[in-house]
């Protein structure tokens, strides 16, 4: 695939990942224990400005792990990528400003008794 980036950060990339999928398995032990349970998910989007808004956005938040197992020129060529894939996927509106969605799971339980 062109513009794959040629580094070792694809191996770290699908640890952060795997993590993220442990979480979800964990939230679905709750059933079992609840007498209610409701759970729901919206989607919330962020008017974000800037040349990178997005990946100004994910820096401070889930592209850390990945950001932090990466090194000099793996650094900077994953950025690279990264940034012109963000661009793509999210492009300026007219007003400058980029839209992103921004996905949350809620959920509520009550206790057996």
């Amino acid at each position: 695939m062109p513009n794959r980036p040629t580094c070792s950060c694809a191996k770290r990339s699908r640890t952060a990942g795997s993590a993220a999928r442990a979480s979800g398995t964990r939230r679905w032990r709750l059933p079992p224990l609840a007498s209610e349970l409701d759970i729901w998910e919206t989607e919330y989007l962020h008017r974000l400005e800037g040349d990178n808004a997005v990946l100004e956005w994910v820096t401070a938040t889930g592209l850390r792990p990945v950001l932090n197992g990466l090194a000099g020129a793996d650094l900077e060529r994953f950025l690279e990528v990264y940034r012109e894939r963000l661009r793509e996927a999210y492009p300026r509106r007219a007003d400058g400003s980029t839209l992103y969605p921004f996905p949350r799971l809620f959920l509520t339980a009550t206790r057996r008794a």
